[in-house]
């Protein structure tokens, strides 16, 4: 049994069908991503007024307490 496939005339009308899809992906899931990266380089005070003062030094201090803590019990 043959299938039939479905051709679009011209190069314009298949990106322009994607191109809803991608700009949602990107304003919900690919910014929030990035910007929560981002924010967890800084350091905050209570008032929201961010210093980057962390940068990428507390990453390996997370995760070698988080091993640390999980050995001991």
């Amino acid at each position: 049994m043959q299938t039939k496939r479905m051709t679009f005339p011209g190069r314009f009308l298949p990106y322009a069908l994607l191109a809803p899809q991608v700009i949602v992906t990107l304003i919900f899931f690919i910014w929030p991503a990035g910007q929560a990266l981002y924010q967890s380089l800084l350091r905050e005070d209570v008032l929201g007024y961010a210093r980057p003062s962390w940068g990428w030094r507390i990453f390996p201090a997370c995760f070698v307490t988080a091993t640390i803590s999980t050995r001991s019990r």
